[in-house]
């Protein structure tokens, strides 16, 4: 089993991403991403194991996902093989995390989740810098109206990406 897991999620554009490639510098694991939409940029071909709708499909019939959805005619997954003895930061939307808590709770795994509170007036301009459309970004927000629960952990987005990696860390105790 992982020795720490954190589930980092909120919005579209809040910089979960970002978050979690902190971690990753800390030594953290995150788990493979598949998808079947196009790469925005070659510096998403880390992130992400790009699949066709065929193979995803194969994939999830053979249960090889930990959460799955679909936006926006994309498939997306989680590699439900995560790393053994280590931390693990995932970063998922807010159905990803539901999914997640659910599989967690079932199996008895323990977990923190971690929101990166963020204004509306950002994430559109940060969704515009990566080139969503006004569709995506519109849907994208209609999905998104979700609040957090009170066992979760607020991070401010004003802070760098380094002491919200601090932040997360710290709530373990010393890692």
């Amino acid at each position: 089993m992982p020795e720490n897991i954190a589930i980092i999620t909120w919005w579209s554009g809040s910089g979960k991403s970002v978050l979690q490639q902190e971690l990753e510098k800390r030594g953290w694991k995150s788990p493979l991403n598949f998808s079947t939409r196009e790469a925005r940029d070659d510096s998403e071909l880390d992130n992400y194991v790009f699949l066709t709708k065929k193979q995803f499909d194969f994939k999830l019939s053979k249960g090889d996902f930990l959460e799955n959805m679909e936006f926006n005619w994309n498939s997306y997954g989680i590699s439900r093989f995560l790393p053994l003895l280590t931390n693990i930061a995932i970063v998922v939307d807010i159905e990803g995390r539901e999914q997640l808590i659910k599989k967690f709770h079932a199996d008895g795994v323990k977990y923190k989740t971690f929101f990166i509170d963020l204004d509306r007036e950002t994430q559109v301009k940060r969704m515009r810098k990566r080139g969503d459309s006004t569709l995506q970004i519109e849907e994208r927000i209609k999905k998104d109206l979700y609040f957090p629960t009170p066992d979760c952990i607020l991070l401010d987005w004003l802070n760098d990406t380094d002491v919200l990696a601090d932040i997360i860390e710290d709530s373990y105790g010393k890692v």
